[in-house]
């Protein structure tokens, strides 16, 4: 009966962040221009609701009791991964959460602003904000001296900026000139250089790819947004954006295709997880590595190369190799992901099928954990790709 009580409220708190998850998507896609001022309270309002039952000394007391109690494998792993998440929020005033709630709403809006201006300055009152209120939620979170630490780790799991540092650095000395290099080849003539690519075709397109790549449209959708990102209510909500630009065929293809890779991870999640905290990725790094596979790995080699829309004009253009536009960059991003994969066994595909690269019409290739990858203050998902 004990860990009934907990599942209960372990459901209200996964309901309480879709229900954020779904005001920040709508935030991000058909929010009216007048409508900003009223979400940015209204996002402070639900995430000071779930922080303050997140914290509610009720829960802490079933988690503790649970704890001693004997429990399944995956009711541990519960408890574990809940606790965690409250005993750092614990340490983390109700009023800083609104703040930075409302300060990231309002920040976002700057941001469109200064996008729309090429205005810096635009935005620069805003971001003074948020990293004010960061630095306030790093000290409230507690470090030994490096703030980034306490905010790392909720992102990566024990993480911190002096691990991190020697990793980066050797990343470094192999990637900086592979990419020298690299720009300083003979480069193909750009033939996509001054064409127009019409949006609904192209659109048309990014849905033919996420359905190859087996992404269930019986659960999820694809919209536009200035920057594309992943997010959602549940596994079986999944809602993914993709940006088109008529002048260029890569930002919608590449978006598609990276935000599907996180869309599978999400709708891979087992039956049984729903509605529990192991419905989240472990890492930030995990969730992001399955979309780089995906991106880099399965579609523009195997996919693309091979002729995905028959027929169609985009297809046979991105058939050619020479013109995949990121083709230069390709060894950067492809390299952290394998030495994470190197070092961390959990980044490979061993729960479940997310990095698996199969012939299109071999069905969907999963993973089964998921949401978020990188977190809103309320550790809530929204994966920006």
């Amino acid at each position: 009966m004990g860990f009934d009580a907990l599942l209960a409220r372990m459901h209200e708190l996964k309901d309480l962040s879709g229900l954020i998850g779904l005001a920040t998507w709508d935030e991000q896609t058909y929010l009216p221009p007048k409508g900003e001022d009223a979400r940015s309270h209204q996002l402070a309002a639900i995430q000071g609701l779930f922080h303050e039952r997140l914290v509610d000394p009720a829960l802490g007391e079933l988690l503790e009791r649970s704890k001693l109690g004997p429990l399944e494998d995956d009711q541990r792993a519960m408890v574990r991964v809940l606790s965690r998440e409250r005993d750092r929020s614990v340490r983390v005033p109700q009023s800083l959460v609104c703040a930075l709630a409302e300060a990231q709403s309002r920040g976002l809006s700057a941001w469109r602003a200064a996008r729309r201006a090429r205005s810096f300055a635009l935005f620069a009152p805003a971001l003074k904000t948020l990293l004010e209120l960061r630095r306030q939620q790093a000290d409230a979170i507690g470090h030994s001296g490096e703030r980034y630490d306490a905010l790392l780790d909720g992102y990566e799991p024990g993480m911190t900026v002096a691990r991190l540092t020697p990793v980066f650095a050797r990343l470094k000395e192999r990637l900086v000139p592979m990419v020298r290099a690299l720009a300083s080849a003979r480069h193909p003539e750009d033939v996509l250089s001054g064409r127009r690519f019409e949006a609904g075709a192209q659109w048309r397109f990014a849905l033919r790819l996420l359905e190859e790549m087996g992404f269930d449209f019986g659960a999820g959708r694809l919209d536009q947004s200035i920057h594309p990102f992943s997010g959602g209510t549940h596994p079986r909500d999944v809602r993914l954006t993709t940006r088109i630009d008529e002048g260029q065929l890569s930002p919608a293809v590449f978006a598609s295709i990276h935000e599907g890779g996180h869309g599978l991870y999400e709708q891979g999640f087992s039956e049984a997880h729903y509605r529990t905290p192991l419905a989240a990725a472990p890492s930030a790094g995990l969730h992001e590595s399955q979309s780089r596979l995906w991106e880099i790995s399965a579609e523009p080699g195997r996919r693309l190369r091979r002729g995905l829309l028959w027929g169609d004009q985009p297809s046979r253009a991105l058939a050619d190799p020479r013109l995949c536009r990121r083709g230069d960059l390709q060894p950067a991003h492809r390299a952290p992901v394998r030495d994470r994969a190197a070092v961390d066994p959990r980044s490979a595909p061993a729960r479940g099928a997310a990095t698996r690269v199969e012939p299109a019409n071999d069905g969907a290739a999963r993973g089964d954990t998921a949401a978020r990858h990188r977190r809103s203050p309320a550790g809530h998902s929204l994966v920006h790709g």
